[in-house]
C-alpha cells in the first residue's frame, strides 16, 4: 500500500476489521476491541509474491487454522484508489499465485476497497475465466459505505482518509463518541493524512482536546 498506507495501519492495528467486510452467513462478528490481541480473530501481513514480485496490500489469516473455514475464510485484501486498466487482471493473476504458494487455503475471500464504483479497473469485456472470479470479489465503496445510516464506528475508520476535511471533526466524534477506545487509531490515520502538521493542529481538526495527545500511542 504505497500511497492508501493509512489503510495498512489501520487493518495491522484492527485486523478483525475485516471480518465487518465479509458478507459471510453464519460468521462470527468479533466484539473488536483494542485491548485484548490475543482474542484476535485474524493475524495480519502483506505477503510478497516473490515470482510475479507483486506484494499483497494484506493477507488476513484466520486464528481457526490457515485452510479457513466458509464461516472465517483466509482474506486478501487490496485498496485501489486511483483508475487502473489492468488491475482487474492483477487481481486475478495474484490472487491465484497466493493460491499457488498457499496450497494449505481451502477457504479464500477478496476484498477490494474502492473510493466509488466508478472507477475504471478494467476493459468492459473480460476472459470468462478471469470475469467469474471477479464475479466473487467483494467490492467495497466508500462512497455508498459513507451513506449507510448509524455506520459501525469501525466501518467508519475506513472513510476517515477520504472524508472532506470540514467533516472530519463530525465524523471523529462520531467514532470516538461509541469507541474512546480507538482514540490512536484515529489520530494514527489522521497523521498519515496530514503529515505537514503538527499534532495540536491535527487535535483540533478531529476536536480532540489537545491534553489528550500525551495520553495516546501516537503521540
Amino acid at each position: 500500500m504505497k500511497t492508501d498506507h493509512w489503510f495498512y495501519g489501520l487493518f495491522q492495528s484492527v485486523p478483525d476489521l475485516i471480518a465487518l467486510l465479509l458478507p459471510v452467513p453464519g460468521a462470527v462478528v468479533p466484539s473488536l476491541g483494542l485491548d485484548a490481541p490475543g482474542d484476535a480473530l485474524y493475524r495480519f501481513e502483506a505477503p510478497e509474491l516473490k515470482a510475479s514480485n507483486h506484494r499483497l496490500d494484506g493477507a488476513f489469516w484466520p486464528k481457526s487454522g490457515e485452510a479457513g473455514t466458509a464461516e472465517q475464510p483466509v482474506v486478501l485484501l487490496e485498496v485501489q484508489m486511483h483508475a487502473k486498466l489492468g488491475f482487474k487482471h492483477r487481481l486475478g493473476a495474484q490472487s491465484f499465485r497466493f493460491l499457488q504458494l498457499n496450497p494449505q487455503v481451502m477457504h479464500l475471500a477478496v476484498v477490494v476497497v474502492v473510493p466509488h464504483q466508478r472507477l475504471k479497473l478494467g476493459p468492459d469485456q473480460l476472459p470468462q475465466q478471469l470475469q467469474a472470479f471477479l464475479d466473487g470479489v467483494i467490492w467495497l465503496s466508500l462512497e455508498e459505505l459513507g451513506q449507510q445510516a448509524d455506520l459501525d464506528p469501525l466501518l467508519a475508520l475506513l472513510k476517515l482518509p477520504v472524508r472532506p476535511e470540514v467533516e472530519l471533526e463530525g465524523s471523529t466524534q462520531q467514532i470516538l463518541a461509541r469507541r474512546p477506545d480507538l482514540l490512536s487509531t484515529v489520530l494514527t490515520m489522521l497523521f498519515e493524512r496530514f503529515p505537514t502538521f503538527t499534532p495540536e493542529e491535527i487535535m483540533v481538526i478531529a476536536g480532540i482536546p489537545t491534553d489528550q495527545l500525551l495520553h495516546t500511542r501516537a503521540a
